[in-house]
């Protein structure tokens, strides 16, 4: 018995793989219109999309960390037992006055070094 279905099923499966489907046929009286013989009309074409680029979020540019910037640059060196400010280091200190005075909020930590040279009495007097 277990043959007779392994043999239906085989048959089942043979004739269900070997069916290829049909063209339909154009039914008698309708006249079949080829692509040709239709009116010809332009497909309207969309208009052209114009794309903006997306709107960047502000960089926040800190002149104080440009190295192109004078307001980089931050140290002023004296010469031994002078406190005069050099004339190399006045453009430096006006830019970071007008800085200070635009940018209220700035603050500033002034800091003062002093070399090896000298007892330890003497470089803070």
């Amino acid at each position: 018995m277990n043959k007779r279905l392994l043999v239906a099923a085989i048959f089942a499966a043979l004739y269900g793989c070997g069916s290829q489907p049909t063209q339909e046929e154009p039914k008698a009286g309708v006249e079949e219109r080829t692509p040709a013989a239709r009116p010809a009309t332009p497909a309207p074409t969309p208009p052209p999309t114009v794309s903006r680029p997306a709107p960047q979020p502000a960089v926040q540019y800190n002149p104080l960390k440009d190295p192109k910037n004078i307001l980089s640059k931050r140290s002023v060196y004296y010469d031994y037992d002078k406190d005069d400010i050099k004339e190399e280091y006045r453009p430096m200190l006006q830019a970071h006055a007008r800085y200070l005075s635009e940018h209220a909020s700035a603050k500033v930590l002034i800091q003062g070094n002093c070399d090896e040279r000298g007892s330890r009495e003497y470089n803070i007097a």
